[in-house]
């Protein structure tokens, strides 16, 4: 008799956990949703600028700062006032300076726009915004919402795409572009360029990326978070 009530205890329990478990799940899904629609791209393919070519890509660890997951984003070489574009509908939840004292503002969005403090985040870095928008502003995709700043620090813009409330959870948003336009430009052109593999070739935290014994296709715009080839 004992033995059956022991059993049924522990099957009550597992049962409980399980269930709890689930609706665990359920409400973190409900919570984060995916997103529902592609990307658009953040800029124009004519505004990248072969001549800087210093674009560092996600995922990778370039020193300390990075945590040890990698780079959160992409940096985007641009030419100085290249449009920048709202990647999705969204809502502005706050705008401040940058990590950089040249950086003018930080940008950041929400996909879905029916739930604040939900979702997942758009940071725009090394930008200036449009004065028109504010904290609560509604965007839609494709819209303009800034250009690229002469910020002397940088000629690149930082676009970073991460689940609300998790560091760690970084995606690559190019995978989500409506186009791959600017993959295959990156490609053909970019990765080729004679000042952009000359850069990674002069920096340790980019020279083992085009190491062809580790990643044969070459110089890609992603890596999985937390590569460290640093050399």
């Amino acid at each position: 008799m004992m033995n059956r009530l022991n059993c049924l205890k522990v099957a009550i329990t597992t049962l409980l956990l399980v269930s709890l478990s689930t609706v665990s799940a359920w409400q973190h899904q409900d919570q984060y949703p995916a997103l529902t629609t592609k990307l658009s791209l953040p800029f124009n393919i004519g505004d990248l600028n072969l001549n800087n070519a210093n674009l560092n890509p996600f995922g990778i660890v370039r020193f300390a700062a990075d945590r040890g997951i990698g780079h959160g984003g992409i940096d985007i070489p641009l030419q100085e006032g290249s449009p920048i574009y709202a990647v999705a509908d969204g809502v502005v939840i706050d705008i401040k300076p940058g990590k950089h004292a040249d950086d003018r503002n930080l940008l950041l969005l929400f996909d879905s726009k029916e739930a604040k403090d939900k979702g997942w985040i758009f940071i725009y870095e090394s930008i200036d915004l449009d004065p028109t928008i504010q904290v609560g502003s509604v965007l839609s995709r494709g819209q303009h919402i800034a250009t690229k700043n002469r910020a002397a620090y940088t000629s690149h813009m930082q676009l970073t795409y991460w689940q609300h409330g998790y560091y760690n959870n970084h995606q690559c948003w190019t995978d989500y572009l409506d186009s791959d336009e600017f993959v295959q430009y990156f490609e053909n052109h970019m990765a080729k360029h004679e000042n952009f593999v000359g850069f990674w070739r002069s920096q340790r935290a980019f020279r083992g990326l085009l190491d062809r014994s580790l990643y044969p296709e070459g110089a890609q715009l992603c890596y999985p978070l937390g590569t460290d080839v640093r050399r």
